[in-house]
C-alpha cells in the first residue's frame, strides 16, 4: 500500500487562535517518542510556547514564561503534579530537567534572559544555561520563536521538495 502526504498538508486550515497546534503537537510527539523508547521518566521536560510578537515580558511568574516555567518544574519536583497515568512522579526532585521556551527574543525577553544568567548564542537567536538552585537544577534554552521556524524549515526543505510542496525558504 503507498501512501502520499501531497495535497494533505494544503488542505490543512488553521485559524489564527490554533496557528500553534502544529508546533505544540511535534515537541509533544517527540518527547511521547522518547518516553515509549525508554519507557520510563527518565526526565523532565518542559515547553513553555508563547505567542508570537507577544511583547513586555517583565520579571515575575505573571508575565515571565521563564519564571512560568520555573514555577511548574518547582510544583513537579515538590510532588504536586502527577503524571499522565495519575500517579506520582517518582523521585522527581532528583530527576534531570530541561526547561525550553520558545518566544520572540524581544528587548525585554532578552533582558530577563540576560538577568537569569543564561548565554546568548553566537548567532543570536536563542539563550542557553543551567540553574543550579536546588529547587531547580535545570538545562534551560529560550528559543527565538522566528529562529525556530527558520531552522525547521532549512531542515526540512528537501522533505518538501521530495513532495513537491511548496516551500518558504
Amino acid at each position: 500500500m503507498k501512501s502520499t502526504l501531497r495535497g494533505h498538508l494544503k488542505n490543512v486550515v488553521l485559524s489564527k487562535a490554533n496557528g500553534l497546534l502544529p508546533l505544540f503537537e511535534a515537541v509533544v510527539n517527540s518527547i511521547q517518542a522518547i518516553e515509549d523508547r525508554y519507557k520510563t521518566s527518565a526526565d523532565v521536560t518542559i515547553v513553555e510556547i508563547k505567542r508570537p510578537m507577544l511583547g513586555g515580558h517583565r520579571d515575575g511568574e505573571d508575565s515571565d514564561p521563564i519564571a512560568q516555567a520555573y514555577g511548574y518544574l518547582r510544583r513537579i519536583r515538590n510532588g504536586g503534579v502527577l503524571s499522565n497515568t495519575d500517579r506520582h512522579i517518582l523521585k522527581a526532585h532528583s530527576l534531570p530537567a530541561h526547561v525550553y521556551v520558545i518566544a520572540d527574543l524581544t528587548k525585554s525577553m532578552r533582558q530577563l534572559c540576560e538577568d537569569k544568567g543564561l548565554r546568548d548564542t553566537p548567532n543570536g537567536l536563542s539563550f542557553f544555561g543551567y540553574n543550579p538552585n536546588p529547587s531547580l537544577q535545570a538545562y534551560t534554552e529560550v528559543i527565538d520563536f522566528q529562529g525556530l521556524l527558520s531552522h525547521a524549515t532549512e531542515r526540512n526543505s528537501a522533505f518538501f521538495q521530495q513532495l513537491s510542496l511548496p516551500s518558504s525558504r
